[in-house]
Formats: C-alpha cells, sequence, structure tokens
C-alpha cells in the first residue's frame, strides 16, 4: 500500500501548515555545531548556542523523539535511522531499532524501479519500448482506454515509472460501482490478492486517466504492470528477483515481500504494527495487494545497506540513476517525482525552510521515509507505522535535516 494524493490532502497538507509555523521556532532555537575533531557518532556533539551547554546528538534526538513517541502514543511504531559517514554520525532510534522489520510501503517503488533499471542496462529492455513487447494483451485489456480509444500499445515502460501512463490507482481512484479498495483492505482482511486481480481491479471497476504521457497520476496499477513485466522478463516470480538482486547479495537478512517469500534470517523477527486509521492491519491478509508497489517488508539497516549500494553505483549506472532522481512531476506542492524516485524541496513545503537542501528517495502511507541528501552524505529512513501520522513523520524528517545540517556546519 502506497502513499496516495487523497490521502496526503486530506491528513497531511491540512496539517503541514501549522507544522511549518512551528518549523522555524525549531530550526531558530536549535543552534548546533560540531564540537572537538572527534568526528566519529560519539564525538558528534550539538551546541546551544544561547549558553553554550553542549548536548550529545544522541541525547538531542533521542529527547525529541521520546516527546514525538508520547505525542502519538499507542497508534505508531517510531523508527530512525540517521547515518552519514562523511559526518561520522550514526544514530537510531528506539535502541536496537535499526533491526526491527517493518512494512516499507511505497518505498517498494524505488526497488521495482531499480529492477526495472538493471534489467535495461543488461539489453533485456528497453525504457522507451511499449510494454505490449512484454505483456500478454490480456493483461492490458481495457486498462488504457481513455475517451473510447485503447492506448495500450503506445504505453512505454518510461511512462510506467514516472506515472505517465494514463491508467488508474486500483489503491485510491475512484470506482465506477462497488467499494473502495482501501475499504476492502479493511473490510476483507483475509482476502489474498494477485496481480492479476489487482489489475481486473482496476479494469473492471475505474478509467484510465488520460492519453500516454499527458498527464502525471500517481498509480500502483503501473507498478503492478512493472512487476509482471519484471516476472515476464527474468521468468523468475517478482519476490525471487528481489531475493536475487538485492536481498541476498547485500545482505539484507531481514527483508523479504510478505506472504511472498521468507527472510533470510530465522526465525524471522515480528514485523512492526501498522494502522490504516484506527485499525491495526500488519498482519491482514489484505496487505498482498502491496506486491510490487510497496510490499516489501524490511529493517531500516537493511533500507541503508539498499540505499547505499544504489547511490555508490553497486547496481545501476550513475546515468541511470540520474534518470530516477531527476523529478519533473509535480506530485504535490514541495514534493516532485522522477522515475521511481521522489524529490522533497523543502522550500516548496515552507519559505522559511528555504536552508535545506533537496532530498531524494521516496515516502509511504504508513509515514515511512527513505531519503538522501549528497550534500552532506547522510541517509534518513523513518517509519511511524500509521497512515495518520503522515504530517508527524514530516515533522521527525525536518528535525533530522535540522540536526544533520547544523553539525555538517
Amino acid at each position: 500500500m502506497d502513499l496516495h494524493r487523497a490521502i496526503v490532502k486530506v491528513e497531511f497538507w491540512n496539517a503541514i501548515s501549522p507544522t511549518m509555523d512551528e518549523a522555524w521556532d525549531i530550526i531558530g532555537q536549535l543552534r548546533v555545531d560540531l564540537k572537538g575533531e572527534d568526528r566519529t557518532y560519539e564525538g558528534s556533539r550539538l551546541r546551544d548556542s544561547g549558553d553554550n551547554k553542549s548536548f550529545d546528538v544522541q541525547e538531542h534526538l533521542d529527547q525529541y523523539l521520546a516527546g514525538i513517541e508520547d505525542q502519538i502514543q499507542d497508534r505508531s511504531s517510531l523508527q530512525v535511522l540517521l547515518h552519514s559517514e562523511t559526518l561520522g554520525v550514526s544514530y537510531e532510534y528506539p535502541p536496537d531499532g535499526k533491526d526491527v522489520p517493518f512494512h516499507i510501503a511505497s518505498i517498494g517503488k524505488v526497488f521495482t524501479a531499480t529492477l526495472v533499471c538493471m534489467l535495461a542496462e543488461r539489453g533485456a529492455v528497453s525504457l522507451d519500448d511499449p510494454i505490449v513487447d512484454y505483456m500478454p494483451e490480456s493483461s492490458l485489456e481495457n486498462l488504457f482506454v481513455f475517451e473510447e480509444k485503447d492506448y495500450a500499445e503506445q504505453v512505454t515502460i518510461r511512462e510506467l515509472l514516472t506515472h505517465t501512463s494514463g491508467v488508474a490507482d486500483y489503491v485510491e481512484d475512484p470506482v465506477i460501482n462497488g467499494t473502495l479498495f482501501l475499504e476492502l483492505i479493511l473490510s476483507n482482511p483475509d482476502t489474498y490478492w494477485t496481480p492479476e486481480m489487482l489489475l481486473a481491479f482496476s479494469r473492471d471497476n475505474q478509467h484510465a486517466v488520460g492519453k500516454p504521457g499527458d498527464l502525471f497520476h500517481y498509480s500502483d496499477t503501473g507498478y503492478v504492470l512493472l512487476g509482471r513485466i519484471i516476472e515476464n522478463v527474468t521468468s523468475k516470480p517478482f519476490h525471487v528477483n528481489l531475493h536475487d538482486e538485492f536481498f541476498k547479495p547485500l545482505n539484507m537478512n531481514d527483508s523479504y515481500l510478505m506472504f511472498r517469500s521468507e527472510p533470510a534470517n530465522q526465525p524471522k523477527k515480528p514485523v512492526q504494527k501498522t494502522w490504516l486509521s484506527d485499525t491495526e492491519i500488519s498482519q491482514f491478509t489484505s496487505l498482498s495487494s502491496d506486491w510490487a508497489g510497496g510490499g516489501i517488508v524490511s529493517t531500516p539497516a537493511d533500507l541503508l545497506r539498499f540505499h547505499m549500494a544504489l547511490r555508490d553505483g553497486q547496481l545501476i549506472s550513475p546515468d541511470l540513476l540520474g534518470q530516477m532522481v531527476t523529478a519533473t512531476n509535480q506530485f504535490m506542492p514541495g514534493i516532485k517525482y522522477g522515475m521511481g524516485m521522489m524529490e522533497v524541496d523543502f522550500q516548496g513545503l515552507s519559505p522559511m525552510l528555504s536552508g535545506f537542501p533537496t532530498v531524494t528517495g521516496h515516502i509511504g502511507i504508513w509515514g515511512t521515509h527513505m531519503f538522501y541528501d549528497r550534500t552532506t552524505d547522510t541517509y534518513i529512513i523513518i517509519n511511524l507505522g500509521s497512515s495518520s501520522c503522515m504530517n508527524t513523520s514530516f515533522e521527525v524528517l525536518i528535525e533530522l535535516m535540522s540536526t544533520i545540517r547544523s553539525v555538517g556546519n
């Protein structure tokens, strides 16, 4: 399951305005720099410019995040990992929280997009090929019909990656008749969703939103199609590709595709609780609907291994990574979308955050974040485990950016 624009507008954007009003106070009060020459984690210090009282980075963030936990009480599963080898900072919350598995939601789209780019570099696909070269016509039937014309033969792999294919979003878009998909997740928790069932939901209950290439429309349906393309090209199930290309070689031993595979570490650890509104759904079989758009269970430590490998050129070339992070479409004010990756422009969220650099990565409906700040070589991973905590997750992101930015100065 993923971050969707309606949820963002209702739950996040209405709440982010007061959050931004408070952000400047937070940043203004936190005037920090690195004390001493020790660049290791233990040597990282924050200093209040008013009275020169020194604070440990860990102490400061521990206090801040404990306050966040008090704020959200028992309807969240807070985890944070902040890592910068350049600055000598490696912080986790809570203690040993970096090895606790959680539903990563739409962060999984980065994995799917990276798999497609790996296949492109191996010559197995071309990003600008029509998807009909890799998919049976039956899978595409009626998914790309717009104003009574079928555009399926014109849709390219790149358009699926960038959410510009025109296909509807099975999770969040309106339905012609029947029940909205998110309601089905709650009302039918024992349903096991296959990829073809997900495509059929869009085919039977929704309409395409435009012609290929005409507009940006965030679509999990498009990423299900990408997952099917990966399977067809490799002749392996999507989850086997994840294990073969990422989980095994990168020692992501607590990561797996829920309901489809198992992690290398056994017995597997309990997954963090996850709330959709007021309902705890972490064990709902209906979460099988997350598949190639966000069905991975992972840990902060495993996500760090993946993201560092991606940025270090171990997975794809700098050119293709550059295409992934080049954000040309607006997802919402302050957030743009590239090719399976998002860019957060903090100034777009609030002019008061104009001093913050952009970060690239992805977010997910459970208040999950995986971002990279190239100006300080910093990796940020956040999980709040609740669809109601998106605004709080951005408060946490702002505080982490403020802290690391001040350490870097």
